[in-house]
């Protein structure tokens, strides 16, 4: 099957459900060729039949079983199973046996990037967050240094910011020990994030 074929049947059966002159015109090899291509497990062939019922036309199974087949080909490589993973994907187990390997091989791969890239991510923000809070505590303190200073605050009001700046200054400290660990923490993920994809073929 070459590629100008499949990519005219893509076109014709782009979504799930099927109107009436599609069910009517329907190549059943030609649509189980596209849904296998897509990695979609034999069974979607109920959801031709359910949309199909409506025209009182019944899917034939035995030539979308034989399309699905090789549909199964095109989809079954291991670079589609890396895609498959790096997406963040779910795989339905629909690949024969004898290409399963290389298709998993592949997928798991994708995982693991997708994974990494996840992780780097969500080591970026927190530390984005991290540094936001701190540098809101140090405008915090800077204000209560001004107030500390100023000829209209009184002694009493004078001591309770003392007591505040030492708090704050205290808890700014605990911050910015956290935000060191985690400065590491999101640099070493993007370095794992990196590495995997320079170790990436695809």
């Amino acid at each position: 099957m070459n590629l100008l074929r499949l990519s005219l049947v893509l076109a014709l059966f782009g979504c799930a459900t099927m109107n009436q002159s599609e069910c009517l015109n329907a190549d059943w090899f030609l649509v189980g060729l596209e849904d296998g291509s897509r990695g979609y497990p034999v069974s979607q062939i109920g959801k031709h039949r359910k949309a199909c019922a409506e025209y009182q036309i019944s899917p034939d199974f035995s030539q979308y079983e034989k399309g699905h087949s090789d549909g199964l080909q095109l989809f079954c490589t291991e670079r589609n199973g890396f895609l498959l993973g790096n997406r963040g994907g779910q795989y339905s187990g629909v690949c024969p046996p004898d290409i399963e390997p290389a298709f998993l091989n592949g997928y798991q791969s994708g995982r693991e990037l997708f994974a990494a890239s996840k992780n780097a991510k969500q080591a970026a923000s927190a530390l984005k967050s991290l540094q936001e809070e701190t540098e809101r505590l140090r405008d915090q303190i800077s204000r209560k240094e001004q107030l500390l200073v100023s000829d209209q605050t009184s002694e009493a009001s004078r001591l309770r910011l003392l007591e505040d700046i030492r708090a704050d200054e205290n808890k700014l400290s605990e911050l910015e020990t956290k935000l060191t660990e985690l400065e590491q923490e999101q640099a070493d993920k993007q370095y794992e994030y990196e590495r995997l994809k320079n170790l990436s073929d695809f």
